[in-house]
């Protein structure tokens, strides 16, 4: 459940940022982005 609140959210932040979207891996980067941020907990 969590992970699932967690996909969604990251789903969500990487929809209202299209800038990310210039990054060369921009398919990967909202799951290195959840990994930065479980990382930094």
């Amino acid at each position: 459940m969590f992970d699932d609140s967690w996909a969604s959210l990251t789903q969500l932040f990487y929809c209202f940022t299209p800038r990310f979207t210039d990054f060369p891996d921009s398919p990967n980067y909202p799951n290195s982005l959840t990994q930065l941020l479980l990382r930094s907990h």
